[in-house]
């Protein structure tokens, strides 16, 4: 790889991004600056720093719990040599849970203790080295400009990146982007991070290249909304301007509306780093956008949504460039899969794309979408003829009072129905059970708890805990009306950053309060818990599967560990009844829809009652929706 080539930009990803895969951000970016006949590079340093770690401690670190902030511990030495609490305490305090805020209720949290935190010391003391060798890559190209995201992971790493860089060439301009310098954490950074020189709040295509052209040019930078420079911070003009500006079009940088128009991302510098690295080894990923934004969140924001107003505005590409630009990044590396970043991908975008396939042969392997959990099974049939395998769904919970707590604006019996359609396609469903929401109802727990054994067939929650609070949530930004008190940071900050309480809290993400109703959070989730525990021990071989046989299903019930399978026929009415709440529908639903259950309504009561006892049809309030998947279904 040529390192010594002239660049205007050099762009950078730090660890711990996931080295299995470019950023899109920086591609977009790279891509936008090409444009404009602007010399740019991108650098994964997550690629070089794995190879450092090996592949296993560093998704252990990159994926650890967020708000204990381990991957910018990592790097936390080197920002404040000789400042922060001693390796011990953090490990005793943060990552062992000696701090209730740091705890894991009912699960507790993985030993790091022992031979591998050994390594993760050798790790952390390697840091200074590793920062001095990205460097001398950097500044081999001689660049004017060099761009660093901020985001989960990676804060702590870029930031002491920048510092390392400012030290060998203080005349190279740092520019700052990324989630975690949105509004207030972008101000901050820019006024505790001498090293940072312009900070870039919100998303980046539109006024980032007119930064670079500003700087390339060597003329001043001001009045651009959502950029902030050092410059205009030391005068007090930035301040004063902020002041006079409280809405968010100035502490925002302008969106891009028209998703179309933007370039296809530039992954050249990743798929080429990529090859001459060890962890190629893996299984490797590219990006894809469809959408940005969230058209649910756009309405009603779910109360613990941590996006800022401005980036929730719902943009979407059509059907016909996200299929086009499909087709662009599958070709790339034929061998890497593809994630797609969207909050939610539109139905009518995924009906254009398999429409766009359904001629061809080579159907990439789509191993990531984020989707609300409202889908028909129609719609989830059409994500499996464009190569989905795997989705990530907003359920948090399959009880409908809280979800109407959260203001998810959907049913647990639909999210239920969700994830029995996912079992019978072959898609892997990633959710997560939350509890803790100010004034849920407990008996909500006992409730879950029992219903639990009746879906352990389907995919478990990957995650289950307390739901967090983070910045820029209707929770964070509205507590008297939660009646949350007593908000700040959480106590890892302080581990990880040498300055004052107020700078803390304005820098971080994730913070404590105390909230209405949790006092005796550990009794009333306690059986659940258990229920979770089973359920995922169960995963793989818990069954319920029904087979059409025409006059006939052939149930094969196999979903409790404590058991033997047993099997069941159902004819007539009670297979009419079984086979019509495959979708969620009321008594009244039916009665009008099945003509021999017309003139007979006690006797489809009762088998209706009768399929609800056995645990074959779960009834929420007058809905009803059949559990079975369905093994010789079309």
């Amino acid at each position: 790889m040529a390192e010594n080539s002239r660049m205007d930009v050099i762009l950078v990803s730090m660890p711990f991004a996931s080295y299995k895969q470019p950023s899109l951000a920086l591609g977009l970016l790279k891509a936008v600056l090409s444009r404009e006949s602007i010399k740019s590079k991108v650098w994964y340093f997550t690629l070089d720093f794995a190879e450092i770690t090996g592949g296993w401690l560093y998704d252990k670190i990159g994926t650890w719990h967020l708000p204990d902030l381990f991957s910018d511990w990592i790097f936390a030495e080197y920002l404040f040599p000789g400042s922060l609490p001693n390796v011990d305490a953090y490990a005793r305090d943060v990552l062992a849970g000696g701090l209730k805020e740091h705890a894991v209720l009912h699960f507790g949290k993985e030993n790091l203790f022992g031979p591998i935190w050994e390594e993760i010391l050798r790790v952390r003391a390697g840091v200074e080295e590793f920062l001095d060798k990205c460097t001398d890559k950097i500044l081999a190209s001689s660049p004017r400009i060099v761009g660093l995201t901020l985001g989960v992971h990676q804060q702590a790493a870029s930031l002491a990146l920048a510092r390392a860089i400012k030290k060998r060439a203080p005349e190279v301009k740092v520019i700052v982007g990324g989630p975690n310098v949105r509004g207030i954490m972008g101000l901050q950074t820019l006024k505790s991070f001498p090293e940072v020189d312009f900070v870039v709040s919100g998303e980046g295509e539109i006024v980032f290249p007119e930064i670079v052209r500003s700087v390339l040019r060597n003329e001043e930078i001001k009045d651009i909304p959502g950029v902030w420079t050092k410059m205009e911070l030391q005068s007090g003009s930035l301040s004063r301007k902020l002041d006079k500006n409280p809405d968010s079009n100035y502490w925002y940088a302008p969106a891009v509306s028209h998703l179309d128009e933007l370039p296809f991302p530039d992954y050249s510098d990743f798929i080429e780093q990529w090859e001459h690295s060890f962890m190629s080894r893996r299984q490797g990923r590219l990006l894809l956008e469809g959408s940005r934004g969230c058209f649910w969140g756009e309405k009603v924001r779910c109360i613990f949504c941590g996006q800022a107003s401005p980036t929730l505005v719902y943009r979407n590409k059509t059907g016909d460039r996200f299929a086009t630009e499909l087709k662009h990044v599958s070709s790339l590396k034929t061998d890497f899969q593809i994630c797609v970043t969207d909050e939610a991908l539109s139905t009518a975008v995924v009906g254009k794309v398999a429409e766009a396939f359904r001629e061809t042969q080579e159907i990439p392997e789509i191993v990531y979408v984020q989707v609300r959990p409202e889908l028909k099974r129609e719609d989830l049939k059409r994500l499996v003829e464009i190569g989905v395998r795997r989705l990530e769904a907003g359920i948090e919970t399959l009880n409908s009072r809280i979800l109407q707590l959260m203001k998810k604006g959907t049913r647990a019996i639909k999210n239920i129905a969700f994830l029995k359609w996912c079992k019978e396609l072959g898609i892997e469903v990633v959710w997560n059970l939350l509890w803790g929401f100010p004034e849920e109802p407990s008996e909500a727990y006992q409730a879950m708890a029992r219903i639990a054994p009746l879906l352990f067939h389907l995919d478990p929650p990957n995650f289950t805990g307390e739901v967090r609070l983070e910045r820029f949530s209707p929770m964070y930004e509205n507590p008297d009306y939660f009646n949350l008190k007593n908000i700040k940071a959480y106590p890892a900050y302080s581990y990880v950053y040498a300055l004052t309480n107020d700078s803390i809290d304005n820098l971080a993400y994730y913070f404590t309060a105390q909230y209405p109703s949790r006092e005796h959070l550990a009794e009333y989730t306690r059986k659940l818990a258990e229920m979770v525990v089973i359920w995922k021990q169960h995963r793989g071989w818990a069954r319920l599967d029904v087979y059409d046989e025409g006059e006939q299903l052939k149930i094969v019930d196999a979903r409790s560990p404590f058991a033997p399978a047993q099997h069941f026929i159902l004819k007539g009415l009670e297979r009419e009844v079984y086979l019509f709440f495959d979708e969620p529908g009321t008594e009244s639903d039916m009665a009008k829809c099945l003509s021999s259950a017309l003139s007979r309504g006690d006797e489809l009561n009762r088998a209706l009652v009768k399929l609800v006892q056995m645990g074959m049809i779960i009834k929420e309030g007058d809905t009803f929706l059949s559990l079975g998947i369905k093994r010789n279904c079309s």
